[in-house]
This record gives C-alpha cells, sequence and structure tokens, in this order.
C-alpha cells in the first residue's frame, strides 16, 4: 500500500503505464485516458486493486493479511482462510 499526493496520479504515470502497471481491471471508459486492459497477471507490475476508486479507509496487520473500504463497498483479504 502506498500513499501518493499528487494533482493528478493519472497524468504523472501515463508515459510509465506499458511498463509498470496492471491496468487489467480498468474499465474501457477510465476517467483518466490511460491505456487499460494491459500486462494481466504479469509479476513485478504495479496493480490497483481498487481500480481507479478511491479508497476511504485502510488496515494492514501484515502481507497478505489486510482490509479496506470504498464509498460503500468493504474488501478483505487473507491469504489462507477459505470463505464462507
Amino acid at each position: 500500500m502506498y500513499e501518493i499526493e499528487t494533482e493528478d496520479f493519472y497524468t504523472d504515470i501515463a508515459n510509465d503505464v506499458d511498463k509498470w502497471f496492471d491496468t487489467s481491471d480498468y474499465p474501457n471508459d477510465h476517467l483518466s485516458g490511460i491505456r487499460t486492459g494491459i500486462n494481466k497477471k504479469v509479476i513485478g507490475k504495479f496493480k490497483d486493486e481498487a481500480c481507479g476508486k478511491q479508497i476511504e479507509e485502510f488496515v494492514g496487520l501484515r502481507a497478505k493479511l489486510y482490509s479496506y473500504k470504498m464509498t460503500g463497498e468493504d474488501h478483505k483479504k487473507c491469504k489462507g482462510i477459505k470463505k464462507i
């Protein structure tokens, strides 16, 4: 998890999307105008799990054990625990 403070994150990364980012889960009509649908499941690429939405709250206890909240949605990740 990174906290990035900038005027427009997508403008800053626009030239490096092909090289560093996995945008495979972004919608094709994403407002940023960056290229979407590239680098799916490529090891070593940065991935935005929120798909361009803003995360409001984050709790991270350790690697692969965290939870975050977006507008009206809760997401919990806990590797090794089965979902019920």
